[in-house]
């Protein structure tokens, strides 16, 4: 079935200051951080997988998802664990 309605104003992709954000997380090592709300849960993975080149060397920061909804939409913790050059 079809249904016929304005899909209204768009809304922006939200962009994320990930440098800043593992820059907040290296200053308190070890403590869990809310970083991240209503979001791909993938980013967990791009974490702790240092997709992402703010969370490198790869193993420097753990992260995990909470509150995952069947869209897979969910809230990011993450915590600085230090690398391995430290």
């Amino acid at each position: 079935m079809v249904r016929f309605e304005d899909p209204g104003p768009g809304t922006k992709r939200a962009r994320h200051d990930h440098r800043a954000i593992a820059a907040e997380l290296r200053s308190r090592p070890d403590e869990w951080a809310l970083i991240l709300e209503d979001v791909s849960n993938n980013f967990a993975n791009q974490i702790r997988n240092g997709v992402l080149a703010a969370y490198r060397p790869v193993g420097a920061y753990e992260a995990t998802t909470r509150g995952n909804t069947p869209s897979g939409r969910a809230s990011i913790y993450a915590r600085y664990v230090g690398g391995p050059d430290e």
